[in-house]
């Protein structure tokens, strides 16, 4: 190769502000969503942005708002943490994370997921003790409700090099529609969106750091994202937890099928037609 044709350092220690590299954090469009490489946070703050601002319906009887469920091991970008807080999220991050201070930001100004947006959720709720699963009866789960998640989780190890770690990079973006109905309120969580890639949400990856971040609205995708991010909050913890062990707080219900076959032979006897009957 000739000399000119190799890159020169520009004299600084930032990958992707290199003079061969700074045209790739421009997002391209691709067939289901665009794609960032070098510096990829702004493009992940702006998709974060431009979904919060999409029109919605607001009614008494139907809404929708959106919402977030993410993953990464390190976050400490103040411009992500501020765009999360914008929306209903929950964002598990290595336990073993050196840097907590967006967490507990992220924590104190965002707002959490109720269970009620999640599929499979209104039968969850917490271990108890001892470790045994919460108890679902004809009247309710046994134990405390559970009535958030998030907006800050963790999961995995804390203070060993040598354990595995949550490595993966992702964030869903999905729509909770809410609509009124004679038994209550009901909820449904439509995945929209998924956010792929290999940064870090940190200062680094976004002003030194050669990486890759993709967006897609390719359905099946998306739902496996979904999944695995839901498989994921069930794995989680707390953000002040201090067990430095994976010690997951959350379980679905055990039924107690005698207390509803007992339940249901209730209702049959107040709905015999012949109880009031003289003899």
């Amino acid at each position: 190769m000739a000399s000119q044709d190799v890159a020169r350092p520009t004299g600084t220690r930032s990958l992707s502000a290199h003079q061969r590299f700074v045209r790739w954090s421009e997002s391209r469009a691709w067939a289901n969503g665009s794609i960032a490489f070098g510096s990829v946070i702004a493009n992940l703050v702006q998709g974060i942005r431009d979904f919060t601002q999409e029109s919605r319906p607001n009614r008494e009887e139907y809404s929708c708002e959106p919402v977030a469920i993410g993953c990464v091991p390190w976050m400490n970008n103040e411009r992500l943490v501020a765009a999360l807080a914008l929306l209903p999220t929950c964002i598990v991050m290595t336990k073993n994370a050196n840097d907590l201070r967006a967490a507990h930001t992220l924590q104190a100004n965002g707002m959490p997921l109720i269970p009620e947006y999640l599929p499979g959720f209104d039968s969850v709720g917490f271990v108890d003790a001892h470790g045994r699963r919460p108890i679902m009866t004809p009247y309710g789960l046994t134990g405390p409700s559970l009535e958030e998640l998030g907006p800050v989780r963790l999961a995995g190890w804390r203070s060993d090099r040598a354990a595995p770690l949550l490595h993966a990079k992702m964030l869903l973006l999905a729509d909770a529609h809410r609509w009124e109905t004679e038994w209550g309120d009901r909820w449904e969580l439509r995945p929209r969106r998924a956010w792929l890639g290999s940064a870090n949400w940190t200062h680094a990856a976004e002003s030194d750091h050669l990486e890759f971040g993709l967006w897609t609205d390719e359905l099946l995708l998306v739902k496996e994202v979904s999944e695995f991010l839901l498989d994921l909050l069930m794995f989680s913890e707390p953000l002040d937890t201090t067990a430095d062990e994976p010690s997951p707080d959350l379980a679905d219900a055990e039924w107690d099928h005698a207390a509803f076959h007992e339940a249901m032979a209730a209702m049959r006897e107040d709905d015999d037609p012949y109880d009031d009957e003289p003899e």
